[in-house]
């Protein structure tokens, strides 16, 4: 059994994979992962775009029950 781990990649990178894959598909394949380390720039960038996400889906949700 392994440690499913993700050191990240450059934020010009991560802000391709965003554009290739979607927002929502780059933050459920992130969740995946037991660790993620990178550097203090990309971790910040990594939790605006999980931010992002959930906000997006917090005001979509809202938006449906209304």
């Amino acid at each position: 059994m392994g440690f499913n781990q993700c050191i990240l990649p450059s934020i010009i990178i991560m802000e391709a994979e965003i554009k290739s894959v979607g927002l929502e598909t780059f933050v459920k394949r992130m969740q995946r992962y037991e660790c993620i380390t990178g550097e203090s720039d990309r971790m910040q960038f990594l939790e605006s775009k999980v931010k992002e996400y959930y906000e997006q889906n917090e005001t979509t949700t809202r938006a449906d029950s209304e």
